[in-house]
């Protein structure tokens, strides 16, 4: 009786550890413009791993063009806590309804793609 409860768990282990890999990790984007240069950085890391929640960090930092001339680089940082959907892969905001998908090392969050520099 105990080799069939241990199975399902090392299983459904497997498959967690597995979504982990995929998800965990350092993701940036950089962006330009006339106006503004930004850069973009999202950390997702497990916060609940029984429960499948992640806490993304999501640093921004950016620097105005006023007239051509640059202006001082300024900073903005949020944290989220988020749920992973199993059925669609993607986690959520629950605050916010903020969806992020991950395809091929990227992290889609709006029109915005991330590429993943570091796993954890």
């Amino acid at each position: 009786m105990k080799i069939i409860i241990i199975i399902p768990f090392i299983i459904l282990h497997g498959c967690t550890s597995k979504t982990n890999q995929i998800i965990k990790g350092v993701y940036i984007r950089e962006s330009a413009g006339e106006y503004s240069r930004a850069w973009d950085t999202l950390m997702i890391d497990d916060y609940n791993k029984t429960t499948g929640i992640y806490l993304i960090k999501r640093k921004t930092g950016f620097i105005r063009f006023k007239e051509g001339v640059p202006q001082p680089k300024e900073w903005h940082t949020e944290k989220m806590i988020t749920d992973y959907d199993e059925a669609t892969g993607q986690l959520t905001d629950p605050k916010t309804g903020r969806l992020f998908s991950f395809k091929d090392g990227e992290v889609l969050f709006g029109t915005a793609a991330y590429k993943k520099i570091k796993s954890e």
